[in-house]
């Protein structure tokens, strides 16, 4: 093996480094490239350093042996393209057969218009750019996973797939960008954005351009509290058509808006099709609990003065109202239940829930199930409860029957009074000044929805739409939404970068929101952004926005 083979063997092994598992094929190819330099009288230390930046920095994936014997024989890419053509033959038949039997018809067929326009993309830069041999690279790779998923996995689910095709479809876009705009700058700047004042304390804000990871366009909206306030909006239940983001900024009065947090958009989310869109975690509308706080996530928040936070809210000490009980809650997903005792469980609570005298399971604002000396599962989004009353007197909760109302009090937080509105997210993007980004410190562990934004996915390091609130040093407010799905015009943007910008426009605190397709904003009773969502071979415009399932919206104090 020739020292220039090996050099481009470890660059490769490089750009093919793994955020999503194992890599135990590349890092062993890699160690048998760095012992045949030792070997051969060069110093493999400073190689090797460089090696390790690289797969901690790039985007990485899995690839069984056979396959990387076929990527990296040498420059002769005929098995490479022998291998490219197979594989996209079986997912064309296989990929839509495996993943409709876990979801429904539209997100089958979503999964799978995505998946054509990753390998349409891939295909055109092995065609027509400087980069046709890195193209063919990720193009086979990302063949192989998905043929993993269809072949390897029992019951392959869509946000597996879509985060396969997202992750491959950021890096390809990534990779043109290198030869598109070689000279550009590495990410966009606050000092950009084309400004124009639309009211008193209000003022609207476009940045559009080309970086190294490809083009951006997206808007801006900062408002001063003094003159406006935040209205938040549960808008799940009504028709598509009635759930477009600028009719109803028009029909609330609102001078902007953006779309609000995650929902329940799948089977695996909802497990009833009748929560499909339910908002995830909490959502405050006009002082009432819409959603309760079901997982310790970020939110956005204001309370009835008028005053802004941005923090993690978790159950602890919410009030709990049954019609005739209630309960506050100080316990919260504990092994054990002693007499005496409530305890609320979450979905974050991994082990099976003690057996107790009164078991109550919610979801929402309505009670799903109860028993007695028994354990309760934790519904999707929801909560359950275990009494364990002892000597006290537990009639009250005896009564408790499915189908109940409940009703949520929170408690004062952080100087805050009564919370008047308030909308989850996840994961927080900026806490106190300082970049932030955990995505465990906001319960996003896979299992959970949004599934698609775990820790074992690329979804935070992949170009998407995203839209995120920010919070200034002056309490001004910030609102972003980042344009993605159109690799000509704005390919999004990965959370660490919005972060960097929402810092760049003075955020002290900062949350990213719901993003994709639903990233959307209203600037006067009309859109402003793209609403992509289907990057379908880069031409043409959706053919309807899609409907959003909460809405934040920026309506005048009077």
């Amino acid at each position: 093996m020739k020292r220039g083979d090996i050099d481009q063997l470890i660059a490769r092994c490089g750009w093919l480094a793994c955020r999503d598992g194992e890599v135990r094929d590349a890092e062993a190819l890699i160690r048998r490239a760095l012992i045949f330099r030792a070997l051969a009288g060069a110093d493999p230390r400073a190689l090797t350093e460089q090696t390790r930046d690289r797969l901690l920095s790039e985007g990485r994936l899995r690839l069984a042996d056979q396959i990387i014997q076929e990527l990296y024989e040498g420059d002769e890419f005929a098995r490479l393209t022998a291998f490219t053509q197979e594989a996209w033959r079986q997912i064309n038949l296989e990929l839509y057969a495996s993943i409709i039997g876990q979801t429904n018809e539209a997100t089958a067929e979503a999964c799978e218009r995505r998946a054509l326009a990753v390998a349409d993309l891939a295909a055109r830069l092995v065609r027509d750019t400087k980069q046709a041999k890195q193209a063919h690279v990720f193009q086979a790779a990302y063949f192989n996973e998905m043929l993993r998923l269809v072949h390897d996995f029992t019951e392959p689910t869509p946000h597996s797939a879509r985060d396969r095709a997202d992750h491959f479809l950021s890096e390809l876009i990534r990779l043109r960008a290198t030869a598109e705009y070689p000279v550009a700058p590495k990410r966009p700047s606050a000092t950009e954005i084309k400004w124009t004042q639309l009211d008193r304390g209000l003022r609207h804000g476009v940045l559009q351009g080309a970086y190294r990871f490809g083009p951006v366009r997206l808007n801006v909206i900062e408002a001063s509290p003094k003159q406006w306030r935040l209205q938040m909006l549960d808008v799940h239940a009504l028709r598509p058509h009635e759930r477009n983001l600028a009719a109803l900024a028009r029909a609330h009065g609102a001078a902007c808006a953006t779309n609000g947090g995650f929902a329940l958009t799948s089977e695996d989310d909802a497990h009833l099709s009748s929560r499909f869109g339910e908002p995830v975690g909490l959502l405050v509308s006009g002082g009432e609990v819409i959603g309760p706080p079901t997982l310790r996530r970020t939110a956005l928040l204001m309370d009835e003065t008028g005053r802004l936070d941005i923090w993690r809210v978790g159950p602890i000490g919410m009030r709990i109202r049954f019609h005739r009980a209630q309960v506050v809650v100080h316990k919260v997903d504990t092994d054990k239940i002693r007499p005496g005792e409530i305890v609320l469980y979450t979905r974050q609570f991994r082990g099976e829930i003690p057996p107790a005298s009164y078991a109550i399971a919610i979801a929402g604002r309505r009670v799903t199930m109860v028993a007695r000396d028994a354990a309760l599962p934790v519904p999707v989004n929801g909560l359950a409860l275990a009494i364990h009353p002892g000597p006290a007197d537990a009639s009250a909760f005896a009564a408790i029957e499915p189908g109940d109302r409940v009703e949520y009090e929170l408690p004062p937080m952080r100087g805050l009074t009564h919370i008047d509105a308030a909308m989850a997210g996840g994961p927080a993007l900026i806490m106190n000044g300082e970049r932030d980004g955990d995505l465990e410190a906001d319960a996003f562990d896979g299992r959970e929805p949004p599934a698609a934004l775990g820790p074992r996915t690329r979804a935070a390091y992949n170009l998407a739409g995203r839209t995120a609130w920010g919070i200034t040093s002056d309490f001004n407010l910030i609102a972003v939404t980042v344009d993605g799905g159109d690799i000509e015009q704005s390919a999004g943007i990965d959370l660490e970068n919005l972060a960097r910008f929402m810092g760049e426009l003075g955020c002290r605190h900062a949350v990213n929101l719901a993003g994709d397709g639903e990233a959307q904003m209203a600037v006067g009773g009309r859109a402003v952004d793209y609403a992509r969502d289907d990057l379908v071979r880069g031409e043409g415009e959706p053919s309807e926005r899609p409907p959003v399932t909460s809405a934040i919206l920026l309506v005048e104090r009077r």
